[in-house]
């Protein structure tokens, strides 16, 4: 009969393994970063902005740039219900010369039915100016969709187009488990695309690609999840160099209260009043 308890413990002990090796990858790595940038470097304030449609990765992909050894949640049809931004602040590991701050907008202010004016408000709540890079994601799960390039379409039009460029990139997620090759296609595809081709030319900061270790397979514990880590590490190193970089801020402009009309003057009439008369006797 087959045994459940042992097949389990089997697993667990499998993935205890996997998670020690990926560990001990990932510490030599950042100690080898770590030698390389040296600890008397002065630190760099970097903010980044997330923007996307829900179930595109933006949590994960905060969430890889503090520790690419991060398993995201079970997958979950549930959308997430917020209506502000997200702010996490020194999000990255100590091998870094960066502190940052990330931004995270939800699906609710860049939809189709949203005021994006509010991004400038809240922004401004946050006590948050500027952005050094502004990164608009989506995933390889999904494609590219009618409602991304709607989406995108009108966050270049609020912001301007071409003052916007210079900090703008496009982060595809999901893509730990892919390769060379299918990146390059993709990339290609995207140049390509008729929807999506007059919206690429913007991206001047490129399209760039992001993964986290896939929880199916940490949870069966696959052997597959110490090749994802190294593709997850290398997309998160590289989207570092880019935010260190020497990119020149986008400054948000502030929302001006709009004024109210004035009260319309009162209305004069030219009836005169009828004079009175005494009725005689």
């Amino acid at each position: 009969m087959f045994d459940r308890r042992n097949s389990s413990s089997n697993v667990e002990l499998r993935r205890a393994n996997i998670m020690n090796d990926i560990n001990r990858t990932h510490n030599e790595l950042e100690q080898r970063e770590l030698q390389h940038n040296g600890i008397s470097k002065e630190r760099k304030n970097r903010c980044i902005l997330l923007v996307g449609l829900s179930k595109t990765g933006k949590t994960t992909l905060m969430r890889v740039l503090a520790d690419p050894q991060h398993v995201p949640n079970e997958p979950s049809l549930r959308v997430s219900s917020a209506t502000t931004p997200s702010c996490y602040e020194d999000v990255c590991a100590n091998s870094t010369t960066i502190s940052l701050t990330v931004v995270e907008l939800p699906s609710t202010m860049i939809d189709s039915n949203s005021d994006l004016s509010n991004i400038n408000k809240e922004c401004a709540r946050l006590g948050i100016d500027n952005f050094h890079l502004i990164c608009f994601c989506t995933t390889i799960d999904i494609g590219i969709r009618d409602q991304d390039v709607h989406a995108f379409e009108r966050f270049l039009n609020h912001f301007g187009k071409e003052k916007i460029s210079s900090n703008l990139c496009m982060i595809i997620t999901r893509f730990e488990s892919k390769t060379d090759e299918e990146r390059r296609r993709l990339r290609d595809e995207l140049m390509n695309d008729a929807h999506f081709r007059n919206l690429t030319k913007w991206l001047k900061q490129g399209i760039h690609f992001s993964g986290a270790l896939n929880y199916d397979d940490w949870r069966r514990a696959n052997d597959s999840l110490c090749d994802q880590f190294e593709s997850v590490y290398n997309y998160r190193k590289d989207l570092l160099a880019l935010i260190e970089s020497d990119i020149q801020p986008f400054y948000l402009q502030p929302i001006q209260p709009k004024k109210k009309a004035p009260l319309p003057a009162p209305i004069q009439s030219n009836v005169k009043a009828p004079l009175s008369r005494s009725i005689p006797v």
